[in-house]
């Protein structure tokens, strides 16, 4: 009962631990620590007048000759722009630079594709626009984007690049042009889009992810392991050493990211490794709990503890590693190796021992004796 207790008051600090969990991740992360790139980082932190961070408002599959548009188009910038995540409207605009330059010139009775071809004929325009406006043979606009800068977002803070991700989402959806379409007409763009949305939808995933590889993993003890009774101590037991995995990595500092995220997903199969083969064991000995619980020691336990050695001995080269990233996966395996094979190696034989199933199961060689003396006998009937 003591050490029942133990366990299960770890499981509570864990599951507490756990709970404090965050998500961040940082490009210095993934370099030496001896790198210049950290210095640049840090410079760029430190003197750099602007974020990072420069979305595009992208334009297409609309008719931006239209001045109706063109009102949207300036609309939608200018309610990304009323984020407070962004301090000032764009540098430059090619539809207000190109409605002051019809308004000044004497122009404003021609097509839309011979005003662009007079604007973008300036060489201040064309140098400024040669790469934001995209126009097919016959001179129409087909696509034109607006470079925006986040220079509010805190590059450090996973919650508020989510916030920003799904408040610019919010205000495309908005767009009267983008109201039924199966592609939006207007919507920002920006390459660390791609990270946000891992983080938006990383914890949700790594649940999923998480109840589906130990549910999985107790159904295949329900239906390979000799009794069924085996699901009542695979399904708790990983349940409780992933719970103590998760809450000993945050002790150690460490969050969740992409890398931290595949290392979590692949804990599930070997952290069942360390249960479903005692489990196994202890159903394939006979004899009473107790008998059955040393036989599943001696010989199954010795193999847990060699592997469970070798695998940290394996991983240990990534504890000297100068890249944060390395050794947080070392971490995670060696909270792995210490939880499976102390959940394995102790609290798994207790409760065995203690209300375990004491059926025995006839081992493969008592079969295959049965099976022979069967035939003996049949072979006999058939002589006399």
């Amino acid at each position: 009962q003591e050490l029942w207790s133990i366990f299960l008051s770890f499981a509570g600090l864990c599951a507490y631990s756990a709970s404090q969990m965050t998500q961040e991740f940082s490009f210095t992360e993934v370099v030496p620590d001896d790198s210049y790139l950290i210095d640049v980082t840090g410079a760029l932190e430190n003197y750099a007048s602007e974020t990072i961070f420069s979305p595009s408002c992208y334009f297409r599959n609309v008719d931006q000759s239209n001045t109706t548009i063109q009102d949207q188009m300036v609309h939608y910038v200018d309610q990304m722009v009323a984020m407070e995540y962004i301090s000032r409207p764009p540098n430059h605009f090619w539809v207000d630079d190109f409605r002051a330059f019809v308004n000044s010139s004497d122009i404003e009775d021609e097509l839309f594709e011979a005003q662009m071809d007079a604007f973008l004929s300036n060489d201040v325009y064309f140098d400024l626009y040669r790469e934001k406006i995209d126009r097919d043979e016959s001179g129409r606009v087909i696509m034109s984007r607006v470079a925006l800068f986040m220079d509010k977002v805190n590059e450090k803070d996973v919650n508020e690049q989510v916030d920003v991700l799904m408040e610019q989402r919010e205000i495309s959806l908005s767009q009267p042009v983008n109201q039924g379409a199966d592609e939006f007409a207007f919507f920002t763009y920006e390459d660390a889009y791609n990270i946000w949305e891992f983080y938006a939808v990383a914890v949700d995933e790594l649940i999923l992810t998480t109840v589906i590889g130990i549910v999985v993993m107790s159904g295949i003890a329900l239906f390979f392991v000799p009794h069924w009774t085996a699901v009542l101590f695979v399904f708790p037991t990983v349940s409780l050493l992933y719970v103590d995995l998760l809450g000993i990595l945050q002790w150690g500092n460490v969050h969740i990211n992409a890398v931290m995220y595949v290392c979590l997903v692949i804990s599930i199969g070997l952290l069942v490794d360390f249960v479903l083969h005692m489990t196994i064991r202890y159903y394939e000995c006979e004899g009473n709990r107790r008998e059955k619980t040393i036989k599943m020691l001696e010989t199954m336990g010795v193999s847990i503890l060699v592997g469970g050695i070798s695998t940290f001995l394996g991983t240990l080269p990534l504890a000297f590693s100068t890249s944060s990233i390395f050794y947080t996966v070392f971490l995670s395996f060696l909270a792995l190796v210490v939880t499976g094979i102390g959940h394995s190696l102790v609290l798994l034989p207790v409760v065995l021992s203690t209300v375990g199933p004491e059926d025995e199961v006839p081992h493969s060689s008592n079969l295959s004796m049965s099976f022979r003396d069967t035939t003996a006998r049949s072979m006999l009937a058939d002589e006399s």
